[in-house]
């Protein structure tokens, strides 16, 4: 997840100058990053191409939400949707052996728990950068519902904080907290 924050400092560079921040990583520095995380890819491969799979995985979502010829990020609920994709990759991460998933009928829905509490709890995080985001048209959740409805910034982030709440009282009732 390391490349990932690197592609993002990388990539974020207009948004992140609409806000006040000057310094960020260059091209060079985010090319250099993933090119030891492909490498380090091909060595995983030889002992758990599983393994591996799900951490190619995690650097394609990266690709695919950052890279402005396609940029999920800034299209509504599909940065979210990513965002939830890593987390249950990061839990399948936790939950592989090296030949694969360890077996158990409930692990479908811990994989499914798991993508929608990242994509959820994922969302708070664009409050910060919410004068900017609409600068450059990304489509929060904060954007987005500020935008079409009209409604006031404070009662979105109120709205996103239950709907947390919410869901982390889900995940407290499986006895996943």
């Amino acid at each position: 997840f390391f490349v990932l924050l690197v592609q993002n400092d990388y990539f974020d560079r207009k948004e992140d100058a609409l806000a006040g921040r000057k310094k960020g990583t260059s091209r060079g520095e985010m090319l250099w990053v993933t090119f030891l995380y492909v490498n380090v890819l091909s060595a995983v491969f030889m002992a758990a191409p599983f393994l591996a799979l799900q951490l190619f995985s995690i650097l394609l979502l990266g690709l695919i939400y950052h890279h402005p010829s396609i940029r999920l990020k800034s299209r509504f609920c599909f940065s979210y949707m990513v965002e939830g994709g890593w987390a249950a990759l990061a839990f399948t991460l936790g939950a592989s052996t090296v030949n694969g998933l360890v077996e158990g009928a409930e692990i479908a829905s811990l994989v499914t728990w798991f993508f929608w509490g990242g994509a959820l709890l994922s969302m708070p995080k664009d409050w910060k950068d919410f004068e900017a985001d609409r600068a450059v048209g990304i489509w929060t959740i904060y954007v987005t519902v500020c935008t079409l409805t009209k409604r006031s910034f404070r009662s979105v982030h109120v709205a996103v904080s239950v709907a947390i709440a919410v869901g982390l009282s889900g995940f407290a009732s499986i006895g996943l907290l």
